[in-house]
């Protein structure tokens, strides 16, 4: 029994894998795995072949002096579309600055292999501020593509790679505190007096502008104004510099500025020097150094008799009063006080009582107030003009309703049908019926999209400023009619 079972076991699976073994000869399997194959080496191209691309360029890439901006461009590729902007990292450079400006990306295309690449492009400009050689850090740009189906890659990270660049100072600025590398640098100086008819107690200001092209006024340096020999009678009080960077266009950086102000302030007579002011600075056009500098200024202060340097301390003289007031007791001083202090506690101690009351008063007046404001005639039509502008009929033609409310006679109640006749305008007559057929006839839909609210308003509002200066009529007929208080008195005097 267990050597059929075997046989029967057997038979199954030879029968199995026979038929397994002709399908896989039939020709739409065949086609089934062919495709399988072939999308899988497609996508392991694609995986290899098509990743994302970094590129950075050094202008210049030759040496360049110190301050001198080196610029350095990042470009990054992808094989579809960015799905977010990149995130380009803030470099850190020992001995440099790095800025990356606020200037808007620069969007490329490029083929490469036959296929059009998608790219961005971004501009750092790095400021070395001491001779040596640079490196750039370690750094990634962080992005997101479009992949197959357009779905949004992983983060994807790129890293810059490692370009050198060497900053110098020339022989002749080897000295200088500082160094400026530009085309042209600018001092000028301006004074708010005219340096003459001076004298004791007058005070001088002074103005100074330092301009570079295409310097940061961050790198420009600062003025000294120290006393020196011959200024012993100037008192010196520089003020905090004002820095500013000029751009022009569309945020393009033109030259930085650096603004000086001094206030010279004369305390003795005699002559003053004030010392010439030199800025040394590397001309990049001409390769030399060169020099900007403000001239030595001389001025005369002549005495002057009313000055006083410090104001002598006041005399004090005691009065009358005074003498009697040190020769007060305490038990007289408080005497003294005591009934004006007693008088304050129990007008505060009233002020508090009734303060209640007051305040409660004044709430109910507010209250009062308010409920007059609210239901008011003007109250009433502007809801009316409200409801017209926002073009809502069923609201106009309620609000409309209320208003000829507050506005009705004591003996007649107000109707639309009163208010159109009184007005005698057919124009309103024609804008109510427009509305009544729009909120009470049939099929009103495509009326309703075309009705106005403003038209209806300004018909309404000629009404009720024609219905207002007839009330007033009326009311100075009636008060010109009232008979006589005083006839008989009035006919005597007559």
């Amino acid at each position: 029994m267990s050597l059929t079972f075997k046989k029967t076991t057997d038979r199954k699976y030879w029968a199995i894998r026979k038929s397994w073994l002709q399908s896989l000869r039939r020709p739409y399997f065949l086609t089934f795995l062919l495709i399988v194959v072939t999308a899988s080496v497609g996508v392991a191209q694609q995986d290899n072949g098509q990743r994302p691309l970094l590129r950075v360029r050094l202008e210049p890439q030759a040496t360049v002096m110190v301050g001198q901006p080196v610029k350095l461009t990042v470009e990054i590729l992808v094989p579809t579309w960015f799905t977010r902007a990149p995130e380009f990292p803030q470099l850190e450079i020992p001995g440099a600055l790095a800025i990356l400006p606020d200037e808007r990306p620069v969007n490329l295309s490029e083929r490469i292999d036959g296929a059009t690449w998608s790219g961005m492009s971004r501009s750092y400009l790095i400021y070395p501020q001491e001779p040596h050689v640079y490196t750039l850090p370690p750094a990634e740009v962080v992005l997101t593509y479009a992949l197959k189906g357009a779905k949004p890659s992983p983060p994807t990270k790129l890293a810059l790679p490692p370009r050198n660049f060497e900053a110098r100072i020339p022989a002749e600025a080897a000295g200088l505190d500082y160094f400026i590398a530009t085309t042209e640098l600018r001092l000028e100086q301006k004074f708010d007096r005219r340096l003459a008819d001076l004298k004791v107690g007058d005070s001088i200001g002074r103005t100074i502008t330092i301009t570079a092209a295409k310097t940061f006024a961050m790198f420009l340096p600062a003025l000294q104004f120290e006393p020196t020999k011959g200024l012993a009678g100037l008192a010196i009080y520089p003020q905090p510099p004002q820095v500013v960077d000029e751009r022009v266009g569309r945020g393009e950086f033109k030259a930085g500025r650096r603004v000086e102000s001094v206030t010279y302030y004369i305390q003795q007579e005699g002559y003053y020097q004030l010392p010439e002011i030199s800025i040394s600075w590397w001309d990049l056009e001409t390769s030399k150094m060169r020099t900007s500098m403000l001239a030595t200024l001389e001025f005369h202060a002549d005495p002057n008799p009313d000055y006083r340097s410090e104001l002598p301390p006041e005399l004090q003289v005691e009065t009358e009063e005074e003498v009697a007031e040190i020769g007060k007791s305490p038990l007289d001083v408080v005497k003294e006080w005591a009934i004006p202090v007693l008088v304050a506690l129990a007008l505060l101690v009233w002020g508090l009582k009734f303060r209640r009351r007051f305040v409660a008063r004044i709430h109910v007046w507010r209250e009062q107030a308010r409920n007059r404001n609210a239901n008011s005639e003007a109250a009433f039509f502007e809801r009316f003009r409200q409801a017209c502008m926002d073009n809502d009929p069923v609201a106009a033609l309620r609000h409309l309703m209320f208003w000829l409310d507050r506005v009705q006679s004591e003996n007649d109640a107000a109707t639309i049908e009163r208010f159109v006749n009184d007005s005698e305008d057919e124009e309103l007559r024609l804008q109510v019926e427009y509305l009544e057929n729009l909120l009470f006839a049939e099929k009103s839909g495509q009326q309703q999209k075309d009705w106005s609210g403003r038209n209806l308003y300004s018909k309404a509002a000629r009404a009720r400023r024609q219905m207002r200066k007839g009330k007033k009529r009326s009311e100075a007929r009636i008060k010109n009619s009232l008979p006589l208080l005083n006839p008989s008195a009035r006919r005597g005097n007559l």
